[in-house]
């Protein structure tokens, strides 16, 4: 981690500690539920990966496990957290709370669909990729704008922070695409390979 340039804008993206939901194998998306036990566990193993490294700012997703897991965070590097309404995360709609596993059972070929090509499913009173991808432009373009130099911290669930990492670094939706997971792993992007 040596190699941080603090010339640079250089992004973190940290997904959120586990939910009750999330262990249970359902979809959670903007849902508004706090850590978990183990959820606030991974928080904390997360900080410890990151004591060497200075965060300047973090902006959560307003959701309660985002929150939770910035506030863990911004503690432990002494940084301040702003709440970003654009980074709540993908609106599932009706999918909500229903496990994974139901909904490839029940609607094999939409499931199908949704890993393979997310962009072109629509869950149903939910919200498309590009509305998504719409917020996370706005969100980057702010903190772009505000922030020329220096490690900021964005604290989204997946699969939001999946979309940010694709408009970061120019990645493409089907490698980087995962509906849950990954509770609070973190992913740098550093200023070189920033394209937005």
């Amino acid at each position: 981690m040596n190699a941080l340039d603090p010339a640079q804008l250089q992004i973190v993206v940290l997904r959120p500690g586990a939910t009750d939901l999330d262990e249970q194998g359902r979809i959670t998306g903007s849902l508004d539920i706090p850590l978990s036990q183990d959820g606030a566990q991974q928080g904390l193993r997360s900080s410890a990966e990151l004591a060497a490294i200075t965060i300047d700012r973090i902006y959560s997703a307003p959701g309660i496990a985002a929150r939770q897991t910035a506030k863990l965070m911004g503690e432990s590097k002494n940084a301040k957290v702003r709440i970003e309404e654009n980074l709540k995360n993908l609106n599932h709609g009706l999918w909500h709370g229903k496990r994974v596993d139901e909904l490839k059972e029940n609607q094999p070929k939409i499931f199908k669909q949704w890993q393979e090509h997310p962009e072109l499913v629509y869950p149903p009173g939910g919200e498309t990729i590009e509305d998504a991808r719409a917020r996370a432009q706005l969100v980057i373009k702010r903190i772009k704008r505000k922030h020329k130099a220096g490690n900021i911290m964005l604290v989204t669930a997946e699969p939001l922070a999946s979309i940010l990492l694709c408009e970061l670094d120019g990645s493409n939706l089907e490698s980087r695409w995962k509906i849950s997971g990954n509770h609070a792993e973190w992913t740098w992007v550093r200023g070189n390979a920033l394209t937005v």
